[in-house]
């Protein structure tokens, strides 16, 4: 009896551009001017960070919408804490693999 398995990969160029298209989003909003806040991408995880909790939150969503756009399902983001040092605030972000 043949078997098969499931496996859920996501395209790593595909979501480079994401990653790449929400910068670029980021980088022309009015909201957004003047505050130091950005993506950093290392393999499968992206660190934001920005000034306050709000602006974390609304690249989040920035991020979800340029995932989607590269048609990765946004269900594969696995949100990590959010983390406050000083003046800024990172979270990672996770694509799920496997």
């Amino acid at each position: 009896m043949p078997s098969f398995d499931v496996v859920s990969e996501v395209d790593l160029h595909a979501f480079t551009n994401a990653v790449d298209q929400a910068t670029r989003v980021i980088a022309n909003r009015f909201d957004f001017k003047g505050v130091d806040c950005g993506f950093e991408r290392k393999e499968r995880v992206v660190t934001l960070h920005a000034e306050a909790e709000f602006q974390l939150q609304q690249m989040m969503d920035v991020l979800r919408g340029a995932v989607t756009k590269c048609q990765i399902d946004p269900r594969a983001i696995k949100e990590g804490e959010v983390q406050k040092s000083g003046k800024v605030v990172k979270q990672d972000v996770t694509m799920q693999h496997g």
